[in-house]
């Protein structure tokens, strides 16, 4: 009878240590769970659409003050004029000479590391640059950003427009811009066809393109989705 009282008792305790330790699995699973969503809640805070605005897509890393916003142009300034049409976003090429004017009487800075001379706007490396114009009482500031607009660019604004609906890696992208046109996400068939068509220089290619073929490429690709996305930087219209 001692014997049958020994073995129930410890039949007993190695249940209830079998029960606590599935309790504490339980909690510290719980914990863990809840520490996951926590950091994935924080790391995808930064994609969420606030005012038109992300932070980041498609893991595309983003320069500081670089947002990703619908497309639209920077419209013009009241006392600054730049080689860069109205009806596209301020985006330039790193090192390349901008050409600027100014309302005359106006003082004309730019943001370090970036130097105006001789009528020019010089930014050195990529990130973005206030270019500041005063005439008497009236300030503006755009904020122009400078990439390798020629080959980044054009595969980046590609990626950022077509790269959210890729289902497996093994898709390209001809089959997927065919579901986009018949879910109504593309809307003009010859602009996508020019979209694709740039893409696949840069990017299989290894071509860069010129200044005249990257308005052609941002034009067609804002003509081609219902909204079409760039990278700008932060304060751009």
């Amino acid at each position: 009878m001692i014997l049958i009282a020994a073995v129930m008792i410890i039949g007993l305790s190695l249940l209830m240590i079998t029960r606590g330790s599935h309790r504490e699995y339980a909690e510290a699973k719980n914990i863990s769970e809840s520490k996951s969503i926590m950091q994935l809640g924080i790391s995808t805070a930064g994609n969420n659409v606030s005012g038109g605005m992300m932070r980041s897509m498609q893991g595309i890393e983003l320069l500081p003050s670089e947002v990703v916003k619908p497309m639209v142009g920077w419209g013009g300034s009241a006392i600054i004029d730049l080689a860069i049409p109205r009806d596209l976003p301020l985006v330039w090429s790193y090192g390349k000479p901008l050409p600027i004017r100014a309302r005359d009487g106006s003082t004309l800075t730019v943001s370090s590391p970036g130097i105006i001379r001789d009528g020019y706007v010089i930014m050195p490396s990529v990130g973005c640059y206030g270019v500041n114009a005063a005439l008497g009482d009236h300030e503006e500031t755009l904020f122009i950003r400078a990439s390798d607009y020629g080959g980044d660019d054009v595969v980046k604004f590609t990626r950022l427009n077509v790269g959210a609906f890729v289902n497996r890696d093994s898709e390209t992208i001809r089959e997927v811009v065919g579901k986009l046109v018949n879910e109504g996400i593309v809307v003009d068939v010859d602009s996508i066809n020019k979209v694709i068509r740039i893409f696949e220089k840069v990017k299989y290619g290894l071509k860069d393109v010129d200044r005249h073929e990257y308005e052609e490429f941002l034009r067609a690709l804002r003509n081609a989705f219902r909204e079409a996305r760039v990278i700008v930087c932060e304060g751009t219209p």
